[in-house]
């Protein structure tokens, strides 16, 4: 009578060789991943950008109805996060404006604004007292968070370097 099956050895040795496949596929995948990731928060973090400095440009030449820059920028963010299919919202941004173009030393003038949660608008917030044009932001960093049932998954920050537009990536 002959023996139908497989021998210890032989299921040892496909064990091995799926342990050794599944050691070179993970992280290739993990990589895939992680660059999807950050394809999706720099797409996110470009519309972001663009309605800033939109809503920016609006407020400086007088063409808005917000009471100030927090204001403005507090309406391109909630309008992305309107905008947003699925779980990634801007949860915070912080703008570094330049204090005078005619600076050599551009100090930073920080300007932070946080907690885009609700879809609000306060045009009674305190921005800066100084008149600043959109050219003179220095850095607008953008903090991204992955809700899900109100607890944040995720956390990612991207930084717009002005003036060249280059991006920095930053996990948190």
């Amino acid at each position: 009578m002959k023996k139908k099956g497989f021998t210890l050895i032989e299921v040892i040795v496909v064990i091995v060789i799926l342990a050794i496949l599944m050691a070179i596929a993970v992280p290739s995948v993990m990589s895939y991943m992680n660059s999807a990731n950050k394809a999706k928060y720099y797409a996110a973090s470009r519309s972001v950008t663009q309605k800033v400095n939109v809503e920016l440009t609006k407020f400086y030449t007088g063409s808005s109805n917000v009471k100030n820059y927090n204001a403005a920028i507090k309406k391109a963010v909630n309008a992305y996060n309107k905008s947003v299919t699925g779980n990634t919202y801007v949860v915070g941004v912080q703008v570094n404006f330049i204090k005078s173009t005619n600076n050599s030393t551009k100090d930073p003038l920080p300007f932070t604004i946080v907690d885009f949660k609700e879809n609000t608008q306060d045009n009674n917030y305190n921005a800066p007292n100084q008149a600043m044009a959109p050219e003179r932001i220095q850095y607008l960093t953008l903090y991204f968070a992955d809700h899900a049932n109100d607890t944040i998954s995720n956390y990612t920050c991207y930084t717009h370097i002005y003036p060249n537009k280059k991006i920095e990536y930053h996990s948190k």
